[in-house]
C-alpha cells in the first residue's frame, strides 16, 4: 500500500506537470503578476503549457521505449536518462520560444522567465544526469518553490504565501516517495531540491526584477 502511495505522489507530481501546475498557481494567486487575460485566454495559455512542455515529451518518450532508445519507461537507470532529457530540454526551449513570438504572451514576462528558467534547468539536469543520477522530482519541486518565491517577493501584493507553504510540505512527501521506492540516494533528491530551489530562485529574481 505504501509503496503504491509513493508511485502515485511520483506520477502526480513528476517534472514534466510542473510548469502546467505553476501556471495554474500564478494564474489563481499572482493575478498582479500576469496580464489582464479573460478566463478563456488563461485557459488558452493553460493548454498550450500543457502541450508543449507535458504531452509533446511523454509522446516522444513512450516512442523512444517503443523503440528500444529507452529500455525501462521510468528511466530508473542513469544513462537511460541522459538522451530523453536533452529532448526535453530542447522542446522546452522551443515552448519558450514559441511564448515569445506570439503575442497573446509578449507582455506576459514572468510567464516567459518560469519557462527559460525551467529549460535552464533542464539543461543543467541532463548535463549533471551524465556523471550523476541527480534527482529530477527533487529538482522540479525546488525548482517550483524557488519560482514562487522569487515572484512573491519581486510583487509582494500577491498571494502565494500558502501555495509555497502547501508545496513544501507537498515536497517532502514526494522526496519521501522517491527514497522509499529506492530510485534515489538521499543525496541525489536534497541536492536536486537544493539546485532547483536555489537557481530558480537566482533566475526569477534576475529576469523579473
Amino acid at each position: 500500500m505504501k509503496r503504491k502511495g509513493a508511485q502515485v505522489l511520483s506520477i502526480l507530481f513528476q517534472p514534466l506537470l510542473m510548469p502546467t501546475f505553476l501556471c495554474l498557481v500564478l494564474f489563481a494567486f499572482a493575478s498582479s503578476s500576469l496580464p489582464p487575460w479573460t478566463f478563456q485566454t488563461q485557459l488558452l495559455v493553460v493548454g498550450l503549457i500543457l502541450l508543449t512542455t507535458c504531452i509533446v515529451p511523454l509522446v516522444s518518450l513512450v516512442l523512444l521505449n517503443y523503440t528500444n532508445g529507452v529500455k525501462d519507461f521510468f528511466m530508473e537507470n542513469r544513462k537511460e536518462r541522459v538522451l530523453p532529457f536533452f529532448f526535453i530540454a530542447l522542446y522546452y526551449a522551443l515552448s519558450t520560444y514559441l511564448f515569445t513570438t506570439k503575442q497573446l504572451t509578449v507582455v506576459a514576462d514572468v510567464l516567459i522567465a518560469c519557462l527559460a528558467t525551467i529549460t535552464a534547468l533542464i539543461m543543467l539536469l541532463s548535463i549533471i544526469t551524465i556523471f550523476w543520477k541527480i534527482s529530477a522530482h527533487g529538482i522540479g519541486m525546488g525548482g517550483s518553490i524557488g519560482v514562487l518565491l522569487a515572484i512573491q517577493i519581486n510583487n509582494p501584493i500577491n498571494d502565494l504565501y500558502w501555495p509555497i507553504v502547501v508545496l513544501s510540505v507537498i515536497s517532502g512527501f514526494v522526496l519521501s516517495a522517491r527514497l522509499y521506492l529506492n530510485v534515489h540516494k538521499p543525496a541525489e533528491v536534497w541536492v536536486g531540491f537544493s539546485l532547483g530551489l536555489i537557481f530558480s530562485f537566482i533566475s526569477i529574481t534576475y529576469l523579473i526584477s
